[in-house]
């Protein structure tokens, strides 16, 4: 258990529309972010991401072939995604990259290959977060492990 405070907590809504649900994210990021500068000298940044992984790769919901893998000024949008027929609301890489740190969550062995794979990729045009760089690392079951991550 780790006490957070809930002001800490900020939930993407499902309620509106996907691209009204990503423009108030990404407004109410960017404020904290503001706030967050206005008391530092340093670049903001969150401390902490945690992302998930698909069975397909995807991290967060930036899917294979979505436009979202190619966003590079927003930090939240309403990516649609072919292959679900649906929506998703995802931060994008510039957002994820800004992260302090960030942990990659997969499970079950169908991830195997894909957390292998995602080590060796960066979070760019890819979609992938790279555990293998400093701010990054492996939340996964011993059978999703990339092999080498003791």
């Amino acid at each position: 258990h780790v006490p957070l405070p809930v002001a800490n907590i900020y939930r993407m809504r499902g309620e509106p529309s996907p691209e009204q649900a990503a423009d108030e994210y990404e407004a109410a990021l960017r404020q904290i972010m503001e706030d967050q500068l206005a008391e530092s000298e340093q670049a903001a940044s969150f401390d902490l991401v945690l992302l998930g992984m698909g069975a397909d790769g995807h991290i967060a919901s930036l899917f294979p072939g979505s436009a979202a893998l190619h966003e590079t000024e927003r930090w939240v949008v309403a990516n649609q995604v072919p292959g679900l027929n649906t929506w998703r609301i995802t931060l994008t890489p510039p957002i994820i990259n800004r992260c302090s740190s960030r942990r990659l969550s997969g499970h079950g062995p169908q991830q195997s290959s894909n957390t292998e794979a995602g080590a060796a990729r960066p979070l760019s045009a890819s979609a992938t977060a790279s555990p293998a760089d400093s701010a990054s690392g492996w939340l996964a079951r011993l059978d999703a492990r990339p092999r080498g991550c003791g």
